[in-house]
């Protein structure tokens, strides 16, 4: 019962940081590290979240 909480957990945490990314990175072209430094992170954390509750969701053991 604890995995699935973990994977939505980082799900989750993947979200917010895309959404903090996304809030930060500028309109306009311009240099911005931070943002899209949190999208990649965000983006990162969502594949490992989905990654995990698949692997959860259909065992091979």
């Amino acid at each position: 019962m604890k995995a699935p909480l973990v994977a939505a957990g980082i799900f989750l945490l993947g979200l917010v940081l895309l959404a903090v990314g996304a809030l930060i990175e500028p309109p306009r072209p311009q240099i911005s590290q931070s943002g899209e430094s949190l999208i990649a992170l965000g983006l990162t954390f969502i594949v490992v979240g989905v990654g995990f509750f698949l692997a959860w969701a259909n065992p091979t053991a």
